[in-house]
């Protein structure tokens, strides 16, 4: 694909007082492969220096958009969201990374006519550390790339209490469709990306290339961090309004596997946390 006819991708990034991390991330933007990104930092009101670090940056592409009105991660990533033009969008987090060929080879699987029927592409992630130190690879479960039926995948993640795709910094999807679906829901706050991929996969497939071409960094500072055991009670909000929105997929017992399974996983991320912030 030539980048003469390469289609627009925005690549929006909401910030809150990320100073130490967010220039990481904007450098792994503008090393991608992919040229024709537009790339928008909105700040959400932050007191740190976090407008001042990417206002560093000098590239025609990126446009940052600084507010002293907070609005919350929710409110933020939607204020983000409505700024893009792209064809495709990509959400990262203000401490999260991507790979050099990350856009590029999502682009492709979504330019493939056989894939017209995939609105979302994801992809492996690496976690890493606060200094950025790899700790370990999540993949989607199985370990095989290629095209998931939505409904399938909906399905499997109630039934497990999960998300497999990984967080917004995984996942390139077709704007038109982010549109048709509704933006971001923050009545659970922890499962706020997956509840927006469901909505996504009840209209369209999932493609995944397992492979880590993403980073997604745990820190003291993260949002995700900050939820604590909090995180069960909206995982298990989302899992029950998920079962209601598609009663005729999920099964009674998927519903009580996932809630059980939410609450291993739950335990098992404070955790993490703790041990390799």
């Amino acid at each position: 694909m030539s980048q003469i006819t390469a289609p627009l991708v925005s690549i929006v990034i909401p910030v809150y007082n990320a100073a130490p991390f967010v220039g990481a991330t904007i450098q792994s933007i503008i090393a991608q492969t992919y040229q024709n990104l537009e790339i928008i930092a909105v700040d959400d009101g932050s007191t740190d220096r976090s407008v001042e670090v990417i206002k560093g940056f000098s590239d025609s592409r990126l446009r940052v958009i600084a507010s002293s009105e907070n609005l919350g991660p929710a409110g933020n990533w939607n204020r983000a969201l409505r700024l893009a033009q792209g064809k495709y969008v990509k959400l990262i987090c203000c401490d999260d990374l991507l790979a050099p060929e990350c856009v590029a080879r999502q682009v492709a699987i979504l330019e493939d006519q056989a894939n017209a029927d995939v609105g979302l592409v994801g992809c492996a992630t690496t976690i890493v550390n606060t200094v950025g130190k790899p700790m370990m690879v999540r993949g989607y479960p199985g370990g095989a790339s290629g095209k998931f039926r939505g409904t399938d995948v909906i399905r499997s993640i109630v039934k497990w209490g999960r998300n497999p795709i990984g967080e917004p910094v995984s996942g390139l999807f077709r704007r038109q469709l982010g549109a048709t679906v509704g933006e971001y829901r923050g009545e659970a706050a922890y499962a706020i990306d997956v509840d927006f991929w469901v909505r996504l996969l009840a209209v369209s497939d999932l493609y995944i290339i397992n492979e880590p071409l993403c980073s997604f960094r745990i820190s003291t500072t993260s949002w995700s961090a900050s939820l604590g055991l909090n995180q069960f009670r909206d995982i298990v909000r989302f899992l029950r309004s998920t079962a209601a929105e598609h009663a005729g997929l999920i099964r009674s017992f998927d519903l009580m596997s996932g809630i059980a399974m939410a609450a291993v996983r739950t335990i098992a991320r404070v955790a993490v946390f703790k041990l390799f912030a």
